[in-house]
């Protein structure tokens, strides 16, 4: 709400004081302590999302598979941060049975020319009605998920990229 105020007026110091209930603020850090008790051992659900060609991916369809979600958007500072790595697990990888996806819920137009000019050839899929981001309970981004051959979530991680921790998923899933 925008309020208007006057040269000499003296204004109400309650306008500048923050409540994060009010304004429906989530602690990341205590959301990503949380996820892994939720999602880490759960089968996934399944979902259908086209890629950035218009391609129908569904997540079903790649059982068998060991997949990496990323869960990330251009406006992001910490996803774009992210994605070079994203893109070298999925040059690295992509031969041993991994499937990297980043899921970008914002227009197809900004994720396409993003991914163009910094050459990601992973697959990015839009998910412009956030109906995937609502499936895994993303609150964060980036989000990163790994899920194992059998469809299980073996790894759930909503504060940040985390090479280590992530790199452990993968090894225990022995695709590296």
């Amino acid at each position: 709400m925008y309020r208007v105020a006057r040269l000499g007026e003296t204004l109400n110091p309650e306008l500048f004081v923050y409540d994060p209930n009010v304004a429906h603020s989530k602690d990341r850090e205590a959301l990503s302590q949380k996820a892994p008790e939720t999602w880490v051992g759960k089968s996934a659900p399944d979902f259908a999302l086209a890629d950035l060609e218009g391609r129908q991916v569904r997540l079903s369809d790649l059982h068998g598979k060991v997949v990496l979600l990323d869960f990330w958007g251009t406006w992001c500072g910490y996803c774009r941060e992210a994605l070079p790595a994203i893109e070298m697990l999925h040059r690295g990888l992509k031969d041993k049975g991994v499937v990297v996806l980043g899921v970008d819920s914002e227009a197809s137009g900004l994720a396409r020319q993003y991914v163009v000019k910094n050459g990601y050839t992973f697959s990015t899929l839009e998910d412009g009605k956030e109906d995937v981001v609502r499936q895994f309970h993303v609150d964060g981004w980036p989000t990163t998920i790994v899920i194992d051959r059998e469809g299980t979530v073996t790894y759930y991680s909503s504060s940040g990229y985390e090479p280590e921790k992530l790199r452990d998923a993968l090894r225990s899933l022995k695709v590296w």
